[in-house]
This record gives C-alpha cells, structure tokens and sequence, in this order.
C-alpha cells in the first residue's frame, strides 16, 4: 500500500532532520511516563513559537527578494586583498546573524563565499572560511534575541528586556570580535581581482518585507502584541505564498516536541529532582556541555525549567554553539553545504572544523570565567 502525501512528507522531514527525528523519539518515550491530558496544552512557550514563525518567515520572504545576497555582493566588490576578502565574507556573516539569525546567515552567505573565492582563485581557503563562517553566525548571534533560536526562547521565557540580554552577552560577544577577527588575519595576504557578479534585487516586495522585518522585530522585543505575528504572516501568505515553504518547520516542530519532553520530565518527580540538583550550580558549565552532546537549542529547552539563572545558561548555550559539529544546528548547515561542493573532504573539513571551533570554545570559556570573576557579567 502506498503511502499518503502527508505521511511522505513527514517521513522526509524526520529522515533530513535528525534532532527532529531524536526529539519526537524523546517526547514519545515520556508520553509513556506522562500520558497525553489536557495538561499538555500548558507546555509550549506560544509567545516564542509565534514569533520564531513569524520571524522565519519574514526572513525567508525577504531572502527571496534577494536583498541580503546583493547586500553582500556589494560589500564584497570593493575588496582587494585576499585577507581582506576573507574577513570581509566572515564579518559580513557576523552581522547577518545578529540580525536574520544564524542559520539564515549561513544560507545566504555560504554560497556568495564559495563563488567569490573560486571567482579569485583562491578556492584552496574554502574549508577555512567556511570554518570560520559558522563561528561568527553562531557567535554573532549571541547579540540579539533574534540573533539565533535559543536567544528567542530565553528572552521570551524568562521575561528578559533587550537591555538585560545584551548586557550579559555584550563582552562574550567582544570577545568573539576579536578572536574572529585574529583568526582571519591569519589566512596568508595578496591581491586579488575584484568580484564582480552582482544580482538584482525585485524592490518592490524588498520594501514591504522590510516593513514586516521591522514589525517582526518590534514583535520580538515586546513594542507590538504577539498577535500581530499571525498578521505578518497572514500578510506574507497574500504577497509571496512560497515565501511559507521555506520556513524551518522542523525546527518549529523540534521546540513544540522539546516542549513536550521538557514539561513531562517536570512531572516526574525522579527527574526533575535531578535535573534541579544538577543545575543547583554550575549552570554555565552545564550549557556548554550539553550544547556540544546534543545542542544549544535542545540544551536551552531543557535546562530552562529547572533553573533561575538565566545568566549563566544564555552564556552557556551560546558559548557552547562553537565546540563540536552538533554543537549548533547551523553548523550542518555548513557540513551539509561543503559535503555537496567536495563530498571527498568531509573527513578533512570536519578535522579543521573541530580544531578551530574547540580553540574558541576553550579561550572564550577562559574569558568568561574571568569576566565573571571580575564580577563585569
């Protein structure tokens, strides 16, 4: 018997993605423990849901405009040297994260990389800026509430002003400036011919998806209601329907199933006792480790409930998105965007990877340590 359209999909979806697929394992497995009951329904953080989908999709209408890509390519024109190029491409994903997420960073700037470093000859410092790439959409994003996923549901979940965050991560993230910038001084100097490819931008739609960025953002940092979320979404479905299709649903899905997990681990009184004894102190060490064994978004869903400081488990799951490969879902990102460019070189790329992301996992764990100690966090 054939299988239905709906249940094809879902088979791809959870196939493509396996924190997904991992998530919706564990949300089974306590369903056993807690069966399903009208209880369920207080689980899920709406707030951070309906702006999670309203500022995807946002963004994913604004991709399509394709206003961020030409953005950059006019940033990139203007450079000469290949040091320059290099930090230029990685300080261009930096910002992109701080405002379009990390993972949409990535998206967009990951391909632009790729042609104007083959466009210069110099294809040799792919892996390198690649590398280099993912740190500064994981980092970058620590700056904002909708810098990256796990920003947006703390922010939302703790009830955290813009100022609050900001103040917390503001010196990791001068750190992590000032490492990224010193890791690309190091790629080797010469000119290069400038990059010419340029794309056009529909202007029409890029100004009124702009708008709704804006209106996103004001959603986001509480000046607008949350419902205004479904509006802005309402309104992207009349303007660009397939603007929805390039929405993240799995990740949707993996902070609804991870909500499921967490609120019925909360009642059963064997692990939410551990899990509160855990995170009696130590918050910030326990962020880092858990991002780098199953992620910071997870990380941040689960330890959430069961701790008061939110200091130390923002710095922790931000920190901890550089470190290994799953460290941050935007890193597979760029694995699987590498893979399709040199399928033989993923065992190489995944050595450098590893390198360079556990350096800045260990210098920025020693700044912090030392902020803190200095009682400036």
């Amino acid at each position: 018997m054939s299988e239905s359209p709906a249940t094809s999909r879902t088979r791809r979806l959870l196939t493509a993605n396996p924190f997904l697929t991992a998530t919706a394992a564990l949300a089974l497995l306590t369903c056993v423990l807690v069966p399903p009951s009208r209880e369920y329904l207080d689980y899920p953080e709406y707030r951070t849901l309906v702006c999670l989908w309203c500022f995807l999709t946002v963004i994913g209408a604004l991709d399509r405009t394709h206003l961020v890509t030409a953005a950059a390519q006019g940033v990139v024109a203007v450079l000469r040297t290949r040091r320059a190029l290099v930090l230029g491409l990685v300080l261009l994903t930096m910002v992109a994260s701080m405002l379009i997420t990390n993972d949409m960073a990535l998206l967009t700037l990951l391909p632009l990389s790729q042609l104007a470093l083959r466009a210069t000859g110099d294809d040799r410092h792919l892996a390198y800026v690649f590398v280099l790439q993912t740190v500064a959409a994981n980092l970058g994003g620590m700056i904002t509430p909708f810098g990256s996923p796990q920003n947006l549901f703390l922010y939302q979940y703790f009830h955290l002003s813009v100022g609050e965050l900001v103040g917390v991560m503001v010196w990791p993230f001068v750190v992590s400036l000032v490492l990224v910038v010193i890791a690309c001084l190091l790629v080797p100097n010469a000119p290069i011919s400038p990059v010419t490819d340029r794309t056009s931008v529909r202007w029409r739609p890029a100004t009124v998806h702009l708008v709704l960025f804006v209106v996103a953002v004001a959603i986001v940092v509480r000046a607008l209601p949350v419902w205004a979320g479904v509006v802005v979404v309402a309104v992207v479905a009349v303007l660009d329907a397939r603007a929805l299709r390039s929405v993240d649903y799995g990740l949707l899905a993996t902070f609804v199933l991870f909500f499921v997990f967490a609120g019925n681990l909360e009642r059963v009184p064997q692990a939410s006792g551990f899990l509160q004894d855990l995170l009696q102190e130590h918050v910030l060490l326990w962020g880092v480790a858990g991002s780098q064994l199953v992620s910071n978004v997870p990380t941040a869903l689960l330890f959430a409930p069961f701790t008061d400081d939110w200091r130390a488990l923002l710095l922790g799951v931000n920190i901890g998105g550089v470190g290994t490969i799953v460290a941050s879902l935007a890193s597979l990102i760029t694995l699987r965007r590498y893979q399709q460019l040199r399928p033989d070189g993923t065992r190489a790329f995944l050595g450098l990877f590893t390198v360079v992301n556990v350096l800045f996992l260990v210098l920025l764990l020693g700044a912090t340590g030392l902020l803190l100690a200095a009682e400036v966090l």
